[in-house]
């Protein structure tokens, strides 16, 4: 998987809209949003094409497929609710806010693990708050068709294969080249995610989409949830900004954007199994503590007992200062490293091959 063209993310990637793409997408999609949405009836065709044009849009802002953005659900916070995606609507004073709530990407365990206090507090799913008011349009779709804003309520009634025949017509449209298709939509989020960060550990826990090179990585990334959602707003905020969006007069203040009911201080997704900053602390300064007992080192069983905790220690500091994985042969050979510069070559697999070696510096302090 580390050879595929696919997952080279390349800077200058085809597959991924362009500017004057993107801008067109939305523009098109939205002049016809407006003119559907201003009638006061719409016939059979006529509500599909509406209902596609929203689909669209919501698997262009939350990076969904087709399949998972036609799953889209009201939800509120009195109650958990198993949709993978999701509007959350907050009421705070007078005001109303949306935030969409997408199940975030996890490793998967052969167990269910059980997760230790010291860890840091893990949610399955990041809140994105609609920073562009997607909101307004969703609520106004509803109201025209007739859909209550609740948790039961079905927003898109019509199956995955209509939706996707609806949305391949109105492309073919406006879209001659065929530049513009379903599944850059789906992904242009995604790729403007890596291609600003360049982190593809952290594209996959906003979107919740899983991509071949995070796969390891998974086990050791716990993002802190307001992390992601500045990230998030930072992305559509910029995408968004090269365009704006005429036609619906006052009816576009239905929901706030500035302010979020929700506080998710501390509270990360992930990796189940990252300890706290205080955890870490904690064990570090016990296990010194421990070292300094036995530095007299009078009998053969201290002695023993020191050289394992002073060696656990040197393991541990290793790792904190070059992010190196453990395995069976952690610590490099003295030979192996450079006395003027620090640098040596860290093998991330523990065999003779070294296909996933990278330089690192290793602080004076660990030689």
């Amino acid at each position: 998987r580390h050879i595929v063209l696919s997952n080279q993310l390349l800077p200058w990637d085809t597959p991924t809209l362009t500017e004057k793409e993107t801008n067109l997408f939305l523009q098109h999609f939205h002049e016809i949003f407006i003119k559907l949405i201003k009638k006061t009836s719409c016939n059979k065709d006529e509500q599909l094409t509406l209902e596609t044009v929203v689909l669209a849009k919501i698997m262009f802002w939350t990076a969904s497929p087709l399949e998972r953005a036609i799953g889209t659900r009201f939800i509120n916070q009195k109650e958990n609710y198993p949709y993978d995606l999701a509007i959350l609507i907050s009421q705070l004073k007078n005001n109303k806010y949306g935030e969409w709530r997408i199940k975030s990407w996890t490793p998967s365990y052969s167990t269910a693990p059980e997760e230790p206090s010291e860890t840091r507090d893990h949610k399955d799913f990041v809140y994105l708050q609609d920073h562009i008011g997607f909101t307004n349009h969703l609520l106004l779709y509803c109201k025209a068709r007739g859909i209550s804003p609740i948790p039961s309520s079905i927003i898109f009634p019509s199956s995955t294969q209509k939706y996707k025949t609806e949305l391949q017509a109105i492309l073919h449209k406006f879209n001659k080249d065929k530049r513009i298709t379903i599944h850059k939509i789906e992904k242009h989020l995604f790729d403007k995610i890596i291609e600003k960060i360049n982190d593809v550990s952290t594209a996959s826990s906003i979107t919740g989409i899983e991509h071949p090179l995070n796969k390891s990585r998974s086990h050791y990334f716990t993002p802190d949830l307001n992390y992601l959602r500045t990230i998030y707003k930072n992305i559509v905020t910029e995408i968004s900004s090269a365009y704006t969006f005429p036609g619906l007069s006052q009816q576009t203040n239905l929901i706030s954007t500035s302010q979020s009911t929700l506080d998710l201080s501390g509270k990360a997704t992930g990796s189940r199994y990252c300890a706290t900053f205080t955890a870490v602390k904690n064990a570090i300064r016990q296990l010194q503590d421990n070292i300094a007992k036995l530095s007299l080192r009078i009998s053969r069983k201290e002695f023993a007992n020191y050289h394992n905790l002073y060696t656990l220690y040197s393991i541990l500091m290793f790792g904190f200062a070059t992010g190196r994985r453990p395995f069976n042969t952690q610590l490099p050979s003295i030979d192996k490293i450079d006395n003027e510069t620090g640098i040596t070559i860290l093998n991330e697999k523990d065999n003779q091959y070294r296909s996933k070696s990278r330089p690192s510096w290793i602080p004076p302090f660990m030689m």
